[in-house]
Parts: structure tokens; C-alpha cells; sequence
């Protein structure tokens, strides 16, 4: 058995910061197997989400006509905030099934879950504040799980992949849209000579 354990602070990309904390357990038998499992927490002191700000519009052109009641208005845009978390846990592993048969020597099966959850101020899909956004992108729940043929140079792989549903900003001509992203299931096929 192996077992690690970690715990840093991280600056990330633009205004992200955390103190992470994670560890992991593996479990090494025969040449090519294993299973391990994982956890994380990050704790964020800074993030980036998108809400509504109060704006001052003044000095811009308004060519609808109307005449506005006063200059500051609300302004849906990317905002530094602090506080919030992800967290997750991951079970993988590679299983050489050479180890039951010698006629399935270069045969091999590997999969992983992963699940997650997370929680940062902001907004929800209506633009109201909300103090449990979830991060953007993160699927609750991803499994992949491949065989393979790998021996005297050649390699075949068939693949297949699950991520359950997740939410996603993108921006329209008028403001940020929250959207929720069906699951999806992926297939792949590969081989290398």
C-alpha cells in the first residue's frame, strides 16, 4: 500500500487562491494493476463569479432613445469574490487480466468515478444573489472505463465515458446566461500500430 497526504496553499490563474488539503491510498499488485483512492478539499479565499454589480453608465452612448431615470445601473459581470469550496473523491484502477489467464496477456481493463461538489457565492440562473453557486463546469459525477490490447507494439483501445449534467456560463448580447448542460455519454475507439 501507498498513502500520501497533502496540504498547500495554491495561487491560481487571475484572482483564484485556496488552501488545499488531499490524499490519497493506493494499492499495487501484479506488474501493470492497481486501485487507488483519492480525496480532495480546496477552501478558496478569492474567486471569480458573475453577478450583478452596480455600474455607472455615464459617458456611454444610448442610441434606444429613452432617456434614462438616473446613470447607475446593474452590470451582470465577472467579480472577485471570497469564500466558498470544491471538494471531490476518485476511485480508479487498471486491472492486467494476464494475471487470470496467460492467453490474455496484453488484455487490460481500467476505469474510474469521479464525484464532486462545490459551492461559491454569486448568482443563481435568475441573477438573484446566491451563497451556493455551483463552480462552472463540474460535473456531480464522471465515470470512464476502458479495455485495451497493448503487446509487441500495438495497442487497441474501446472506451466509454459518463458525466452527469452541469451548469455552464455563456454570454448573449445582453447579459450572462446560466445554462444546465444535459449528461452525456461518450464512446472511443483507438488503435495504434
Amino acid at each position: 500500500f501507498f498513502f500520501s497526504s497533502r496540504r498547500r496553499h495554491t495561487r491560481l490563474q487571475g484572482d483564484w487562491s485556496s488552501d488545499v488539503c488531499s490524499s490519497d491510498l493506493e494499492h499495487y499488485f501484479g506488474i501493470r494493476s492497481y486501485v487507488a483512492l483519492a480525496g480532495f478539499y480546496k477552501d478558496f479565499q478569492s474567486a471569480i463569479v458573475t453577478k450583478d454589480v452596480v455600474f455607472d453608465f455615464a459617458g456611454y452612448t444610448n442610441p434606444s432613445g429613452v432617456v434614462p431615470v438616473s446613470d447607475l445601473g446593474t452590470l451582470d459581470t465577472p467579480t472577485n469574490v471570497r469564500g466558498g469550496w470544491v471538494r471531490g473523491v476518485e476511485l480508479s484502477g487498471t486491472l492486467d487480466l494476464a494475471s487470470f489467464a496467460d492467453w490474455l496477456d496484453g488484455f487490460g481493463i481500467m476505469g474510474n468515478w469521479a464525484h464532486s461538489a462545490s459551492s461559491l457565492p454569486g448568482t443563481d440562473a435568475g441573477g438573484h444573489p446566491s451563497p451556493d453557486t455551483t463552480l462552472d463546469g463540474l460535473s456531480e459525477d464522471v465515470v470512464n472505463f476502458v479495455e485495451y490490447y497493448e503487446k509487441n507494439g500495438y495497442s487497441f483501445r474501446i472506451g466509454q465515458r459518463y458525466r452527469s449534467g452541469f451548469s455552464a456560463l455563456r454570454h448573449n448580447a445582453f447579459r450572462f446566461v446560466m445554462d444546465t448542460i444535459r449528461p452525456e455519454m461518450v464512446e472511443i475507439g483507438r488503435a495504434h500500430v
